[in-house]
């Protein structure tokens, strides 16, 4: 990043989070993540035009949140083999 300013935004998504994409016609499209009453807008810089680098970060977005889709998906499927493990050894011991 060169110059400018520089921020940072953390959105802790749960039950309430809402994903949506907004396109149109003849309009750059929008991105919105929304949960715990902060909402996120993502859209190219132009809203009217489209340059290879908004195509760029599209497909590094697009990267990042397959990433994190098939880390929640193991991270999911760890939890549950070991919940079924927990629950499998106490109704043994218990016969």
């Amino acid at each position: 990043m060169s110059g400018g300013t520089w921020s940072m935004l953390g959105i802790r998504i749960g039950d309430d989070a809402r994903i949506d994409c907004a396109v149109y016609a003849h309009a750059t499209p929008i991105l919105s993540i929304s949960s715990s009453g902060v909402t996120l807008h993502l859209s190219p810089e132009g809203r009217q035009d489209i340059d290879a680098s908004d195509v760029d970060n599209a497909r590094e977005l697009l990267r990042a949140v397959t990433t994190y889709a098939a880390e929640c998906e193991r991270l999911h499927a760890e939890q549950n083999t070991a919940d079924e493990r927990d629950c499998g050894s106490g109704s043994e011991r218990a016969a």
